[in-house]
Protein backbone atom coordinates (compact mmCIF):
# COMPACT_ATOMS: atom_id res chain seq x y z
CA UNK A 1 0.00 0.00 0.00
CA UNK A 2 1.12 3.14 -0.78
CA UNK A 3 0.20 6.73 0.57
CA UNK A 4 0.08 9.89 -1.12
CA UNK A 5 0.14 13.40 0.22
CA UNK A 6 -1.71 16.32 -1.66
CA UNK A 7 -0.96 19.79 -1.56
CA UNK A 8 -4.01 21.69 0.41
CA UNK A 9 -5.20 23.21 -2.92
CA UNK A 10 -5.28 19.99 -4.65
CA UNK A 11 -6.82 18.16 -1.33
CA UNK A 12 -9.55 20.74 -0.90
CA UNK A 13 -10.41 20.34 -5.00
CA UNK A 14 -10.79 16.54 -4.38
CA UNK A 15 -12.64 16.85 -1.32
CA UNK A 16 -15.43 19.12 -3.23
CA UNK A 17 -15.48 17.21 -6.17
CA UNK A 18 -16.09 14.09 -4.41
CA UNK A 19 -18.60 15.52 -2.53
CA UNK A 20 -20.23 16.58 -5.47
CA UNK A 21 -20.20 13.25 -6.98
CA UNK A 22 -21.38 12.16 -4.04
CA UNK A 23 -18.64 9.62 -2.94
CA UNK A 24 -15.42 10.05 -0.62
CA UNK A 25 -12.17 11.33 -2.08
CA UNK A 26 -10.24 8.05 -1.57
CA UNK A 27 -13.03 6.80 -3.80
CA UNK A 28 -12.80 9.44 -6.14
CA UNK A 29 -9.01 9.44 -6.54
CA UNK A 30 -8.62 5.59 -6.75
CA UNK A 31 -11.17 6.09 -9.30
CA UNK A 32 -9.30 8.34 -11.33
CA UNK A 33 -6.21 6.58 -11.15
CA UNK A 34 -7.94 3.36 -12.02
CA UNK A 35 -8.60 5.32 -15.46
CA UNK A 36 -5.39 7.07 -16.24
CA UNK A 37 -3.11 4.19 -15.23
CA UNK A 38 -3.30 0.96 -16.58
CA UNK A 39 -2.92 -2.18 -13.95
CA UNK A 40 -1.83 -4.41 -16.80
CA UNK A 41 -2.42 -5.47 -20.08
CA UNK A 42 -5.73 -6.99 -19.65
CA UNK A 43 -7.04 -3.94 -17.74
CA UNK A 44 -5.81 -1.31 -19.74
CA UNK A 45 -8.03 1.76 -21.32
CA UNK A 46 -9.60 1.14 -24.47
CA UNK A 47 -8.48 2.97 -28.06
CA UNK A 48 -7.86 6.54 -27.96
CA UNK A 49 -8.28 6.92 -24.11
CA UNK A 50 -12.03 6.03 -23.85
CA UNK A 51 -13.39 4.38 -21.29
CA UNK A 52 -15.97 1.58 -21.51
CA UNK A 53 -18.95 3.85 -20.44
CA UNK A 54 -17.99 5.95 -23.62
CA UNK A 55 -17.57 3.03 -25.81
CA UNK A 56 -21.20 2.04 -24.82
CA UNK A 57 -22.49 5.21 -24.60
CA UNK A 58 -25.12 4.41 -27.80
CA UNK A 59 -26.18 1.37 -26.02
CA UNK A 60 -26.69 3.19 -22.57
CA UNK A 61 -29.65 4.67 -21.46
CA UNK A 62 -33.43 5.06 -21.11
CA UNK A 63 -36.57 4.54 -23.49
CA UNK A 64 -39.83 6.48 -23.16
CA UNK A 65 -42.74 4.49 -22.48
CA UNK A 66 -45.14 6.91 -25.17
CA UNK A 67 -42.62 5.79 -27.90
CA UNK A 68 -43.35 2.38 -27.27
CA UNK A 69 -46.75 2.64 -26.65
CA UNK A 70 -48.39 5.70 -28.38
CA UNK A 71 -51.48 4.89 -27.36
CA UNK A 72 -50.67 6.90 -23.64
CA UNK A 73 -50.09 4.16 -21.69
CA UNK A 74 -47.22 4.34 -19.46
CA UNK A 75 -45.52 1.29 -17.84
CA UNK A 76 -44.42 2.85 -14.40
CA UNK A 77 -48.38 3.31 -14.32
CA UNK A 78 -50.79 0.80 -12.66
CA UNK A 79 -48.05 -1.71 -12.57
CA UNK A 80 -50.00 -3.87 -9.39
CA UNK A 81 -53.22 -3.81 -11.50
CA UNK A 82 -50.94 -4.98 -14.83
CA UNK A 83 -48.95 -7.48 -13.06
CA UNK A 84 -52.64 -9.02 -10.82
CA UNK A 85 -53.71 -9.00 -14.66
CA UNK A 86 -50.89 -10.76 -16.10
CA UNK A 87 -50.67 -13.61 -13.91
CA UNK A 88 -54.24 -13.62 -14.11
CA UNK A 89 -54.23 -14.80 -17.48
CA UNK A 90 -51.06 -16.89 -16.83
CA UNK A 91 -53.38 -18.80 -14.31
CA UNK A 92 -55.86 -18.79 -17.40
CA UNK A 93 -53.67 -20.40 -19.61
CA UNK A 94 -52.39 -22.96 -17.13
CA UNK A 95 -49.15 -21.45 -16.81
CA UNK A 96 -48.98 -20.53 -13.21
Amino acid sequence: MITITLPPDLETALAREATLRGTTPELLALDLLHRSVPVDASESSLANGTSLADALRDYIGAESSEERYPEGSSLSENTGRRFAQAMSEKHARGNL
